[in-house]
């Protein structure tokens, strides 16, 4: 409702409204195959999208990332997963799960950014890169996973 509509028009009057500065979530699902094949290479098919890039003049802040596991074999390998810009960084990104989901069953994982880590990137180039998860080494065992990705969309001013 437009409590400044001062047309007198009985329909009133419309606003468009975008998304930027609302809180959502997105929900991606990351297949056994997408685990297997996933590195800190940088190469295509090693990382995988959470989030499109913001665009120019845009920057995502991220709240939380919720992922359910399903394991059929469980990974043992000792991988950590990381959630950030650059798929080829082990050392700046946003999130990092250490040993993920290691000799563990099926299970929930509630994971929110650390402050100290740096995502590599200032926001002028963030604006320009998908969020996109990716690990240190291939997961071995078989696991899938939905990651529900809690964000904010801010304007760069």
């Amino acid at each position: 409702v437009d409590a400044s509509d001062t047309s007198a028009n009985p329909n009133g009057t419309s606003k468009k409204v975008t998304n930027e500065q609302i809180i959502q979530t997105t929900k991606v699902n990351i297949t056994s195959a997408n685990f297997s094949s996933m590195d800190d290479t940088g190469s295509a098919g090693t990382f995988f999208q959470l989030l499109p890039s913001s665009g120019t003049g845009f920057f995502y802040v991220i709240i939380a990332v919720n992922i359910n596991t399903l394991v059929t074999s469980p990974p043992s390998n000792n991988t950590n997963l990381f959630i950030g810009y650059d798929s080829s960084q082990i050392t700046d990104y946003v999130i990092q799960a250490f040993r993920f989901n290691n000799n563990v069953s099926s299970r929930s994982y509630n994971i929110a950014p650390n402050p100290r880590n740096a995502s590599g990137d200032h926001l002028g180039v963030i604006s320009s890169k998908p969020l996109i998860v990716y690990a240190n080494q291939n997961f071995n065992g078989n696991i899938s996973a939905d990651f529900y990705v809690t964000y904010r969309k801010c304007s760069i001013v």
